[in-house]
């Protein structure tokens, strides 16, 4: 069932309740408000005359006085022979009688009150008739309430249509409103965003996984095909296609790390206060273990950080694994006012190309070691932590990367 149809359902069924019970009170209090007058009238005529003495006077009253062993009626214009209190009814007259005690004796007096009652049944009917017609404009009423309250829904429903795939940078436009339709128009949209940026994010892995692992997988299958043809016969074949094959697989795991870490770095992180010092003294090890090289902590400023430990760890290992490649001296880890830095005393980048290093897949020379991907993932979690990377190198003096923690 539609969400238009059961909002008109209950909005008639509230609507149509409430109509019942307004024409049933109105009723019930006309009703009381007429036979109360009528009562009162009666009262007013027996107390106002004497009735022994003035039966002219009640030409249009009944009056019965009720004795211990039955009745003796002073006067019965209407001939009704029963003489019991309530509203009796004969050949389409209304009757009402009431019981009443006037010096200490007791009468039971009526009148004629077919005008009321007649007054009473159109009004009956006129509220029935009134309760139908409501029941229909409730319906009526309650399919326009619905339809229009869902109306900014439906076009909703009709923009996210239109969105696919091939289109994910449309975004919903919602009414210029602070209601909750404005609120989940907002919340699709950022929803909308984040689902392009993964699926853009896959898209550029797909894309890079297929450019980067194309070249190395084809030179194993043309060292696997060398083995075939001659690697039996000649141990010296087998033994370069062995390495060159060893030495490519290294270099694809490496890819493969690096482009899951590049996948990962679109993931949400989850951050935690963070000791600086104590965090760079723990990395300090596995580096030195790592590399086997002379590697230095310098502590100007401590920081407490509140942020993510585990991709703070990532740029970093960036940076210092960078810094082994390119240099063969002692290298720097600098904490200071400004950030982290990491100096290595390597061959430099030249100042023309240091804008091109955080591109991906991007090498300075053709003799540049990696695949040009670490410092890309690097900036791109800096980015989304909120920090900035720069680089000050000269040729020949190495080189120095700088976590701007901001």
């Amino acid at each position: 069932m539609k969400i238009t149809t059961k909002l008109t359902l209950v909005q008639t069924a509230i609507f149509f309740s409430l109509t019942i019970l307004i024409a049933f009170f109105t009723y019930r209090y006309v009703e009381h408000s007429f036979l109360s007058k009528e009562k009162i009238f009666l009262v007013r005529k027996l107390i106002a005359r004497r009735i022994m003495m003035h039966l002219g006077k009640f030409a249009d009253i009944l009056i019965v006085e009720e004795l211990d062993n039955g009745y003796r009626v002073i006067w019965d214009p209407f001939k009704l022979g029963e003489y019991s209190e309530g509203i009796h009814e004969r050949d389409g007259d209304y009757f009402l009688l009431i019981q009443l005690e006037f010096n200490g004796r007791r009468f039971i007096v009526g009148k004629d009150i077919t005008p009321t009652m007649i007054s009473l049944r159109d009004l009956r009917r006129f509220l029935l008739l009134l309760v139908g017609i409501g029941g229909v404009l409730s319906y009526t009423l309650g399919y326009l309430i619905a339809s229009y309250s869902l109306s900014p829904l439906r076009k909703i429903l009709n923009q996210l249509e239109a969105i696919t795939p091939g289109n994910l940078s449309l975004r919903i436009t919602g009414p210029d409103s602070r209601d909750e339709v404005a609120t989940l128009v907002a919340r699709v949209n950022e929803m909308l965003d984040r689902v392009e940026k993964a699926y853009k994010a896959q898209e550029r892995f797909i894309s890079d996984v297929s450019h980067e692992l194309r070249t190395p997988l084809a030179s194993i299958m043309g060292y696997v095909k060398m083995l075939k043809r001659w690697g039996k016969s000649d141990p010296r074949i087998m033994e370069e296609a062995l390495d060159s094959i060893e030495t490519t697989s290294r270099e694809m795991k490496e890819l493969i790390e690096n482009l899951l870490l590049l996948a990962k770095s679109e993931v949400e992180m989850e951050k935690e206060d963070v000791n600086l010092k104590e965090f760079l003294e723990e990395l300090l090890e596995k580096w030195r273990k790592r590399y086997g090289r002379e590697i230095e902590l310098v502590v100007e400023r401590n920081h407490v950080l509140k942020t993510s430990k585990e991709y703070l760890e990532i740029i970093m290992n960036v940076l210092i694994d960078n810094a082994v490649k390119y240099s063969d001296d002692k290298i720097t880890v600098l904490l200071d006012d400004r950030g982290i830095s990491v100096k290595d005393r390597g061959e430099g980048i030249p100042e023309n190309k240091q804008r091109e290093i955080f591109e991906r897949f991007r090498r300075i020379s053709k003799s540049s070691k990696g695949h040009g991907l670490g410092l890309s993932i690097a900036r791109e979690i800096a980015e989304k932590l909120g920090y900035e990377i720069t680089v000050k190198s000269s040729p020949g003096q190495g080189s120095e990367f700088t976590v701007v923690l901001k």
